[in-house]
C-alpha cells in the first residue's frame, strides 16, 4: 500500500465523527414552574368552565392556584401528574380566542428533526360534538425565520356542532383521527431543514363552551454530529501508524 493510501485510510479511521441518533433537544412536560414556552396571551383560569392553562397549578407562588384540577377527571394517558390544558379560551368574550404557545430551541448542532406531542381533545366524548369551524388547533415550525411547516392540525369536520378531527391535508377542516379524552401519541413528525433556531408554535382556537383541547411531553429531537477530535490516543495511533509503516519500508 502506498503511503499516501495508508495515511488516507488511518486518517479515516481516526478521524471519522460518530454519529449519535434521537437526541432529545427539547421537552416541555408542564410538570414545574420553569416552561420553555412563552404565551401570546397570559395563562387563566376562572374557576369554572373557561381556561388555558397546565393543570393542577399547585406549585409555590403560583397566581392561579389549583384551581385547574376541575379539568383533570376526564383525561387520561398524559404524562407524569400536569399537562396543558384549553376551553373556551375567550372567558366569555372577554379575552382573545385565538392563543399561541411559542418555543425557541437551539437547533445549531443538530439535523434530521422531529417533532412529538401527546394530545387530546374531551369535547369529542359530549353528547352533541361541540367544536365549530372556527375552532382549531395547529403545531407549525419555522427555522431561523423562515417559512412555516405544518406539522400537526386538528380542525372541525363541518360547521357546527362537529367532531374535531386530524386535519390531514391542512386545509381547515377535520377529515381523519378522531381524538379522545384518552391521549394519544403523535411521534416524529419531520422538521426539513437546518439552522440556529426553530421557532415551535403552538396555536389554539376556542370561543365556546366544551370545545375541550389538552396536550402534553412537546419535545424536539435530531441528530448530532460530534466534531472530529483526534485527541492523544488518536495521535498516538497515527504515529504508531507511521512508525509501522516506516519500519516496512526499512525491512523491504
Amino acid at each position: 500500500m502506498r503511503l499516501s493510501t495508508y495515511l488516507q485510510v488511518l486518517c479515516v479511521l481516526i478521524f471519522t465523527p460518530s454519529i449519535v441518533s434521537a437526541n432529545t433537544i427539547m421537552i416541555e412536560d408542564f410538570e414545574d414552574s420553569t416552561f420553555n414556552f412563552t404565551v401570546s396571551d397570559p395563562m387563566f383560569h376562572d374557576g369554572a368552565g373557561d381556561y388555558y392553562t397546565v393543570t393542577p397549578l399547585v406549585f409555590s407562588g403560583n397566581p392561579l392556584g389549583s384551581q385547574a384540577e376541575a379539568v383533570r377527571p376526564s383525561y387520561t394517558g398524559f404524562g407524569g401528574i400536569r399537562f396543558f390544558a384549553a376551553e373556551d379560551v375567550d372567558d366569555g368574550g372577554l379575552r382573545p380566542d385565538t392563543r399561541t404557545m411559542r418555543f425557541n430551541v437551539d437547533i445549531s448542532r443538530y439535523d434530521t428533526l422531529k417533532f412529538s406531542t401527546l394530545f387530546a381533545a374531551s369535547g369529542n366524548a359530549a353528547a352533541t360534538p361541540a367544536y365549530d369551524a372556527n375552532d382549531g388547533f395547529l403545531i407549525q415550525a419555522s427555522i431561523d425565520g423562515g417559512a412555516f411547516q405544518k406539522l400537526l392540525a386538528f380542525e372541525a369536520s363541518g360547521t357546527t356542532n362537529q367532531l374535531l378531527r386530524q386535519d390531514t391535508n391542512f386545509d381547515g377542516v377535520g377529515d381523519g383521527f378522531v381524538p379522545s379524552a384518552a391521549f394519544t401519541s403523535f411521534s416524529n413528525l419531520a422538521i426539513s431543514g437546518t439552522g440556529k433556531n426553530l421557532l415551535l408554535e403552538i396555536i389554539l382556537t376556542s370561543n365556546d363552551g366544551n370545545t375541550e383541547f389538552a396536550f402534553d411531553d412537546v419535545s424536539i429531537t435530531g441528530n448530532v454530529s460530534a466534531v472530529p477530535e483526534p485527541g492523544a490516543y488518536g495521535m498516538m495511533l497515527l504515529g504508531l501508524g507511521l512508525l509501522g509503516f516506516a519500519m516496512r519500508r526499512k525491512q523491504a
